[in-house]
C-alpha cells in the first residue's frame, strides 16, 4: 500500500520517498513508492505531472492501493534509493482550484434548485458538469453570483474518510451508490460531496468562478465552468479583445455592445442598398436584352443566384429558353437555364455530356458548371432542334 501524501496535505508538491519497485511496462517504467503526493488519475481530475529524480512523470495511476508512476525511460536510481520527487505545482494547484470551484457550483445549484450533478468532465482546466433539470438564464446568473460569494468568505474545506456506519447518519452528494468507507469532501455550509481527489483547503484559495455557458442536454443543461487562474487568464484573454474592438470602433471599452449593434444596424442597410441596386443593374441588363427563340448570352461577372434571378427576368423574353453563361474559356462556366416548354432533363443531359459538364435541378429552372469555347456553345445553341427536346 503506497501512502497518500495528498490526503494529509493536498499542498505538498515536493517530497522524499523510497523506490520499492520499478517495472517495465508495456507504457515505460512504471515506479512505486513508499509514500506519494502525485495524485493518480480518478473523480474525473487527471493525474498529476511531475518529476521523480531525473525522470518526467507523464501518468499515475492506482491499483490495488498501489500508486504507479509511469515514466518513458528508466530512472537513475535504484530500488531502495530514496529520491526527491517534484509535483508540476502550479498544474495541480489550478486543478485543484477547478475541482474545488465545481464543488460549490453543484452544492450551491442543489441546495438553491433541487437539481442533481449527474456528469462531470475536465478538458485540461475547462470544466463541464451536467444537471438533471432545466435551469434558466436568471438561475444559472444566481449559482454563479453564490458562488463567488463562497469564495469570497474563505469558508473551510475539508475532507475524511467516513466508515459504513457513519455514512448512513449523513446526507452527502454521490453520483454513486456508496455502502463505506468513502472519503466526504465537505465546503462548510455549502456542499458535502464523495471525492477521491485532492482540494484546496479554503474557498479563498479559488480566487473566482465563472460560467462560460449553458446549454440544454438530455432533459437537462450542461454548464461550462472555469475557476481560479484559468478564470483569471479568460478574463485577461477577453479584457484585450474588448479593447481590440474598441479601438476598432473608436469606442469606449465599455460601451463594444453598443458599437457593435450599431455597426451590424449600419451592415444590413448597406446590405439592403446593395441588394435594391442590384435588382435594378440585373433589370438594366435585362431590358436590354432582345426577344428570340433562345436566348443565349454570357456575363463573366453575374455568378451564383444573380444569374439565376437575370435568368428568371429574361424568362418571358424567350419562346423556348434561356441560357445564360458566367466565366471564361480559359477556367470555365457557370450556366443557368430556363424553359416551361422544352424537356429541360434532357436537354441539361445533352449539354453537360458535350461540353463536360455537371449539373442539374428540377422544374423549370437548372443550374451547373460546363467546359468550352463559348463559341463552340453558342453554335450548339443556334444548332438546336427544338422538337428534339419538346415536351410531350
Amino acid at each position: 500500500m503506497t501512502e497518500k501524501l495528498y490526503y494529509a496535505d493536498s499542498h505538498i508538491f515536493d517530497f522524499d520517498a523510497k523506490i520499492l519497485e520499478i517495472t517495465e511496462t508495456e507504457r515505460g517504467y512504471a515506479i512505486v513508492l513508499d509514500k506519494t503526493a502525485f495524485f493518480p488519475e480518478g473523480g474525473g481530475q487527471k493525474a498529476d505531472e511531475g518529476i521523480i529524480d531525473s525522470c518526467d512523470i507523464y501518468d499515475v495511476y492506482e491499483k490495488d492501493d498501489i500508486i504507479y508512476h509511469l515514466t518513458k525511460k528508466i530512472c537513475d536510481a535504484n530500488v531502495g534509493d530514496t529520491v526527491h520527487c517534484r509535483l508540476n505545482a502550479s498544474l495541480r494547484f489550478a486543478r485543484m482550484q477547478a475541482h474545488s470551484g465545481e464543488h460549490i457550483v453543484s452544492g450551491i445549484a442543489h441546495n438553491l434548485f433541487g437539481v442533481s450533478n449527474v456528469g462531470f468532465h475536465f478538458d485540461g482546466l475547462v470544466m463541464t458538469v451536467d444537471f438533471d433539470m432545466p435551469l434558466t438564464k436568471e438561475q444559472i446568473a444566481q449559482i454563479e453570483f453564490d458562488a463567488n460569494e463562497c469564495v469570497y468568505a474563505c469558508l473551510p474545506v475539508t475532507a475524511r474518510l467516513y466508515d459504513r456506519e457513519e455514512l448512513q447518519k449523513i446526507s452527502f452528494r454521490s453520483k454513486l451508490d456508496f455502502p463505506g468507507p468513502a472519503r466526504i469532501v465537505e465546503i462548510e455550509g455549502i456542499d458535502k460531496c464523495a471525492c477521491c481527489a485532492p482540494h484546496v483547503t479554503s474557498t479563498g484559495e479559488i480566487g473566482c468562478i465563472k460560467i462560460l455557458s449553458c446549454i440544454s442536454h438530455r432533459g437537462g443543461v450542461r454548464i461550462t465552468l472555469i475557476c481560479g487562474i484559468e478564470a483569471y487568464r479568460d478574463y485577461c484573454s477577453k479584457y484585450r479583445q474588448t479593447l481590440n474592438i474598441s479601438s476598432l470602433l473608436c469606442a469606449k471599452h465599455d460601451e463594444t455592445d453598443i458599437a457593435v449593434n450599431k455597426l451590424l444596424q449600419t451592415n444590413q442597410e448597406l446590405r439592403n442598398t446593395v441588394s435594391e441596386l442590384k435588382t435594378k443593374y440585373l433589370k438594366y441588363i435585362a431590358d436590354s436584352v432582345c426577344a428570340a427563340p433562345f436566348v443565349f448570352a454570357v456575363f463573366p461577372d453575374i455568378r451564383g443566384g444573380d444569374l439565376r434571378e437575370l435568368c428568371n427576368m429574361l424568362s418571358e423574353k424567350a419562346e423556348y429558353a434561356v441560357i445564360l453563361l458566367s466565366g471564361d474559356d480559359s477556367s470555365s462556366y457557370s450556366y443557368c437555364i430556363y424553359s416551361d416548354k422544352l424537356n429541360l432533363s434532357a436537354f441539361v443531359f445533352d449539354f453537360n455530356s458535350l461540353f463536360n459538364g455537371t449539373g442539374g435541378g428540377r422544374g423549370t429552372l437548372m443550374q451547373g458548371k460546363i467546359r468550352g469555347n463559348v463559341e463552340d456553345i453558342r453554335k450548339f445553341v443556334d444548332d438546336l432542334k427544338v422538337e428534339k427536346y419538346e415536351n410531350a
